[in-house]
């Protein structure tokens, strides 16, 4: 993987490398997720392959025709492999916006989720349409747009539909950061937003949607530590606890 992208290596055979001029070569994938990498690999090795042996038959060496002519069909169409998408209706498209594509996801009948899950989902789904635009084409979703949001989750008020009713996220958040009056959400909610985005754009990427996913580790950072995340009890609920059956003994003979 280089600079987040990942790329196919590959020993130059030695018999070529002077007419190549080089031991090595690098070509790139141009993705960074895996899965999509993967799937990617054996038409960029195939096309390594057939230049392998294109330059062994103009240096005048030995060539594998079975390579340069694996089928009979191809014998009009010499071409190197490509990736076709089936032809479908629901092919992957390059232009599905953003809006489209949370629809689909929320869509997916292969998602079993409680209705309190979904409805979080729905929540992020309208906050980032409102944020971004629903017509934005998602495989044009950049770092910049995911961290623009954060910026709006940064100062998004508590219960902010509620309050503002009449403004956006965008507004009631910048509302709050000019200010200074109100509460913003929690560090933890904040990032439960972030984590429900990723979730769909990880979807995205398996679907062949999106290239990749640009919120990947992002992350507000949480001063708040562990232990004190919980208020503690008061000194009337310690005793109320203390002073259970279980503490001060059962009187109940029979059953101990």
């Amino acid at each position: 993987m280089r600079q987040g992208r990942y790329y196919l290596r590959r020993r130059v055979p030695r018999d070529l490398r002077e007419a190549i001029g080089r031991a090595e070569i690098w070509r790139s994938l141009n993705t960074d997720s895996l899965q999509i990498a993967r799937r990617r690999l054996p038409a960029a090795a195939a096309r390594l392959e057939l230049m392998f042996e294109d330059t062994r038959s103009k240096e005048g060496k030995d060539v594998g025709l079975t390579l340069l002519k694996p089928l009979d069909d191809d014998l009009h169409n010499p071409g190197p492999p490509t990736i076709t998408a089936p032809k479908s209706e629901e092919a992957p498209c390059p232009g599905v916006t953003l809006g489209e594509a949370y629809e689909r996801y929320l869509s997916d009948p292969t998602h079993h989720w409680p209705a309190r899950t979904r409805k979080t989902y729905d929540t992020v789904r309208k906050l980032t349409v409102s944020v971004i635009g629903a017509e934005t084409k998602i495989r044009s979703l950049s770092r910049s747009h995911m961290r623009h949001l954060m910026e709006v989750l940064r100062y998004l008020p508590r219960n902010a539909t509620k309050l503002f009713p009449d403004l956006s996220p965008e507004q009631a958040s910048a509302r709050l950061k000019e200010t200074g009056k109100g509460e913003p959400i929690s560090v933890v909610n904040a990032n439960v937003y972030l984590s429900s985005l990723s979730s769909f754009l990880n979807w995205a990427v398996d679907e062949e949607l999106a290239e990749r996913n640009p919120v990947r580790g992002l992350r507000f950072a949480d001063s708040t530590a562990k232990k004190d995340k919980r208020n503690p009890f008061s000194p009337d609920q310690l005793r109320l606890i203390f002073h259970a059956p279980l503490y001060k003994g059962c009187k109940d003979g029979d059953r101990g």
